[in-house]
């Protein structure tokens, strides 16, 4: 299974459709905007400068927030349950977290999920970035939090595009299609220490790597104490079925 349309699928290709001429409007206009604000302050018109830029600022952040939901309600890299308590141990997880039939069915998802991304940054947000970024004004905490967002995502595209060594998308993907394809219980605990020692931004990718990371981790816990209680009663077993009462494991003399 590839594509799973949500139940406001519908008007979330309706919010789509009406914000894509409005940016390409903005966008459009940019130069036209930026000429008309600098004439106005070229004569002394300072004010009605800044009242017209703090409009269009605020039309752009606007956007870039409908842009933002519409990401976080399609929640690409979403797994099962959004945890792994379902997972035995004994196949590796990655084609049930993502509901994968086989390998390639898999590496078509990512794909998927990594052209949306595209789609949604390079069409959509990194105008609205190069607007509000050409002429910075004071913004809120979250305004800032917000464009830092897009710009962390639009500078993890350009990574991988530019197929840079370490880019978050490749690390993000090869997690999944490669780690979690063979992580059993007996390789788990080696294979999630050895890449807990990367280090990673808090861009989107990164942050869907750090939940799957957190998640199997804590699954893989249980799983390796539970594997090992069994081992121990197993052992315990056959110490009192073949050893126990004998020499060396007796009193007797």
């Amino acid at each position: 299974q590839i594509l799973t349309p949500t139940p406001d699928g519908f008007g979330q290709a309706s919010v789509e459709a009406g914000i894509g001429p409005e940016i390409q409007n903005l966008q459009a206009s940019t130069a036209l905007l930026g000429r008309v604000i600098d004439i106005c302050h070229d004569a002394g018109l300072g004010e009605m400068a800044w009242t017209l830029l703090s409009l269009v600022n605020a039309q752009a952040l606007e956007l870039l927030e409908t842009v933002d939901a519409l990401l976080d309600r399609e929640q690409p890299y979403a797994f099962k349950d959004n945890h792994f308590a379902w997972w035995t141990g004994t196949a590796a997880p990655a084609l049930t977290a993502f509901d994968a039939r086989d390998s390639k069915e898999l590496l078509a998802y990512l794909s998927l999920q990594r052209n949306r991304l595209r789609h949604l940054a390079r069409a959509y947000a990194e105008p609205l970035i190069a607007f509000v970024t050409n002429r910075p004004r004071q913004r809120t905490p979250r305004q800032a939090a917000l464009v830092a967002r897009w710009q962390g995502l639009l500078a993890e595209l350009d990574g991988y595009d530019n197929k840079k060594p370490g880019n978050a998308v490749s690390t993000l993907e090869s997690f999944i299609s490669q780690e979690m394809e063979q992580l059993t219980t007996s390789n788990c605990l080696q294979v999630l220490t050895t890449r807990s020692s990367v280090e990673r931004s808090n861009d989107l990718f990164s942050q869907r790597w750090q939940t799957l990371h957190q998640e199997l981790s804590k699954r893989c816990h249980v799983l390796t104490q539970e594997l090992l209680s069994q081992e121990y009663g197993l052992l315990a077993t056959l110490f009192n079925q073949r050893l126990a009462h004998k020499f060396p494991f007796t009193n007797d003399t």
